[in-house]
């Protein structure tokens, strides 16, 4: 899958999305959490909405479509570019540079060389490439809101006890691959391994426990997300080849993106005071409310300038991107 000329025959990789491969899956239903919280907070759709997919070919092995909204995806692709990128978590490009924000360092046009030298960034835990161990001494924080999301999706898969507690979030350019491995360093290798794709396709590899076994090829669409558990946790795997297509970025932002911040709006005016002096109160909260809508009115049109910034550099780099985040739990609980 990695040739480029001419490129590979993707005929057989297999996307649950499609109804003549639904053979090589069970369609599951999820399983209810003690205490649900709202879909609302946890940017993802309801449950009601998930198609969950058990593979066939490799047993423990768990695709879900339709977790996310264009919205949601837009938050969390959001969270992964603009967040997850600042030196508050470990990146590759530390190594050998000083940017505190990528974002905001690669806005500016004489640093847009600087975008596909991130490769990764490290959340919690934090993993050490040479020794492949998890180190107490090591860690950062790790996202409240991503920790929630990744609950809410094994709890799905009837995992109640589980704390997301590592991620990995890989950038990967055009052209860029992930070569075969196994993830083993955790402490809990009985946890399940959460991975989201958003951007562009990928094609992802699933073997066995040894090098023996010939993969299966599965399709990683924005928005799938896929699950190991159980015999699968420990498989070899792969992302050969990253499938470009422009025309899909579309689907990805969703209308009036650039007016969209994930948080919620503040009101405008807030009465603070509790002592009343009632002869002038109407006059000072006339000009405190006309100060406040000036005011309002300043900050949302820096708002919406700073959105629409991000919506264009989102859609700009989702068009031959792909974003993976890997989520884990690395103790017993």
């Amino acid at each position: 899958y990695k040739r480029k000329k001419p490129p590979p025959d993707v005929q057989n990789v297999i996307d649950p999305a499609e109804s003549h491969v639904r053979h090589h899956f069970d369609e599951i239903e999820f399983h209810p959490d003690k205490e649900i919280q709202e879909e609302t907070e946890l940017y993802c759709q309801p449950r009601e909405k998930w198609k969950i997919f058990s593979s066939k070919l490799n047993p423990g092995f768990f695709l879900i479509l339709n977790v996310f909204s264009p919205e949601d995806q837009y938050y969390w692709i959001r969270q992964c570019l603009t967040k997850y990128t600042s030196n508050r978590y470990r990146r590759n490009i530390d190594a050998h540079s000083n940017i505190e924000d990528w974002y905001s360092h690669v806005l500016a046009d004489n640093n847009k060389g600087d975008i596909d030298k991130l490769r990764w960034s490290t959340l919690g835990y934090h993993h050490n490439w040479d020794t492949k161990v998890y180190d107490e001494s090591d860690k950062g924080e790790f996202p409240s809101d991503l920790a929630k999301l990744s609950s809410h999706i094994v709890q799905a898969l009837g995992y109640q006890r589980y704390k997301a507690e590592a991620a990995i979030v890989n950038y990967y350019p055009e052209n860029t691959t992930l070569s075969g491995h196994t993830d083993h360093s955790e402490h809990n290798l009985s946890a399940p391994l959460v991975s989201i794709s958003f951007g562009q396709s990928g094609i992802f590899l699933l073997g066995g426990k040894s090098l023996d076994v010939s993969p299966s090829a599965y399709l990683l669409k924005s928005g799938y997300v896929a699950v190991m558990t159980k015999e699968a946790r420990l498989c070899y795997h792969a992302v050969p080849k990253i499938l470009v297509d422009p025309s899909l970025v579309p689907d990805m932002i969703p209308e009036k993106a650039e007016q969209y911040d994930g948080s919620k709006l503040d009101q405008s005016f807030t009465e603070t005071s509790t002592t009343v002096d009632h002869e002038n109160f109407s006059a000072k909260k006339m000009k405190l409310e006309t100060e406040n809508r000036k005011d309002a009115s300043d900050n949302s049109s820096a708002r919406e300038e700073d959105n629409s910034e991000t919506c264009r550099f989102i859609s700009d780099y989702l068009k031959n991107h792909r974003i993976n985040l890997n989520i884990r739990q690395v103790n017993q609980i």
